[in-house]
């Protein structure tokens, strides 16, 4: 598999993990319906709160969205986008086409040590979060 599939081979863990699921009956590579948090909080509620606050300052950050509506920021707001930010700073773009493919062209530079310490870096904001009870978590 390895061999076949280089970089985009699934680990041996999650190999097996899904095995035992396919052994088990589970046929189904989707994920349960769950109690809990939804999956996406994009409603029209926030969207329209979202909108106002840009609209009254359009320099507002993301940070301050997430505080002001109390909506969780992924740990992809702290780890990725600010060095993609940095990337594309200045640049402009002739259409939607030219973004992508700017986007993917820096996706495609990182190397492995990038995403891994990104990770590392949402376990230790998951912690202070904990240990906050659930607070808004800033650097």
């Amino acid at each position: 598999m390895v061999e076949v599939y280089a970089e985009k081979c699934p680990n041996y863990s999650t190999v097996t993990h899904w095995v035992r699921k396919f052994k088990s009956g589970f046929l189904s590579v989707m994920d349960e319906p769950r109690e809990g948090r939804p999956t996406s909080v994009v409603t029209e509620k926030n969207v329209s709160t979202v909108e106002g606050l840009v609209k009254q300052d359009r320099r507002i950050t993301v940070k301050q969205l997430a505080s002001e509506t109390r909506i969780s920021v992924a740990p992809s707001d702290f780890c990725l986008f600010p060095n993609l930010k940095k990337s594309i700073k200045g640049r402009r773009f002739e259409d939607i086409e030219e973004s992508i493919s700017a986007l993917e062209e820096w996706f495609q530079a990182q190397n492995d040590t990038f995403y891994s310490q990104g990770l590392l870096k949402v376990k230790d904001r998951w912690q202070k979060c904990v240990t906050m009870q659930g607070d808004y978590v800033e650097k």
